[in-house]
């Protein structure tokens, strides 16, 4: 658990918690999205490292995605910018649970994936500056927000030509009145479409092929600087040899 999430442990859900409660999810329960949503709310802390911040407990690990791992340390090492690969959410809905925290879009992953896992038809949509998540259990439709803990009970197009019930719906919510405003107009269908998110944990082909590149070039640069290294290392001890060589042929005795 990240330690901003365990510091506020005490007005939110363990993570271990929601995740068992969520592995026990009746499927066939007419709320069972609704109350998934609250346990990601519950436990999950909005919060993640802004553009030119390090944060090692949000960065990848080796398990996370060995590929983007390994990109890490090479630019690390070769004092490349890391920025975006350091940033990059979990694709694995559980580890990002265990972990606790994350923006919309990272819980709104949780939130789909857990749905996904109990048969529960459900996707991570962006909405140009925020992210929910569309669930369907039987023919109904609805709109999850973890992150703000609002459920829409109409379907997403409807929300698009209903703001005033999504501003009514962040305000019953306990949301500033200003946020809901700006959520309201967020939800306007212009630009809404499926999360286009760069996961750890999502392999591919170029991928692959990029990771390899990197490492071919990094341990060139790596081959070429200890080369370097060891010449300039070296060239003291060679001069002060070749001094005593010289200073023996020259000897009177």
């Amino acid at each position: 658990m990240h330690t901003r999430r365990a510091a506020a442990a005490r007005d939110r859900l363990d993570p271990e918690q929601a995740l068992a409660r969520l592995e026990q999810l009746d499927a066939s329960q007419p709320g069972a999205p609704e109350e998934a949503m609250q346990l990601v709310h519950a436990a999950m802390l909005h919060h993640w490292p802004e553009e030119a911040q390090r944060d090692a407990e949000t960065e990848c690990r080796f398990v996370d995605d060995p590929v983007v791992w390994l990109r890490l340390r090479l630019l690390d090492a070769l004092g490349g910018d890391p920025s975006e690969l350091a940033r990059r959410e979990r694709s694995d809905w559980r580890s990002a649970l265990r972990l606790g925290v994350g923006y919309c879009s990272q819980q709104s992953i949780v939130l789909a994936g857990a749905l996904r896992a109990r048969g529960i038809d459900a996707r991570a949509v962006g909405l140009g500056g925020h992210v929910v998540v569309v669930a369907r259990a039987g023919d109904r439709e609805r709109v999850l927000d973890p992150d703000f803990g609002v459920v829409l009970s109409q379907g997403l197009a409807s929300a698009e030509r209903a703001p005033e019930v999504v501003r009514a719906a962040y305000l019953e919510a306990g949301t500033d009145a200003e946020t809901a405003a700006r959520l309201a107009s967020i939800y306007a269908p212009a630009g809404n479409g499926d999360y286009p998110a760069k996961l750890l944990g999502t392999w591919t082909p170029a991928g692959a092929v990029a990771l390899l590149a990197s490492a071919l070039v990094g341990l060139a640069l790596l081959l070429r600087d200890a080369r370097r290294l060891t010449a300039s290392s070296s060239s003291p001890r060679d001069a002060q040899r070749r001094h005593r060589e010289s200073a023996r042929h020259h000897d009177p005795a």
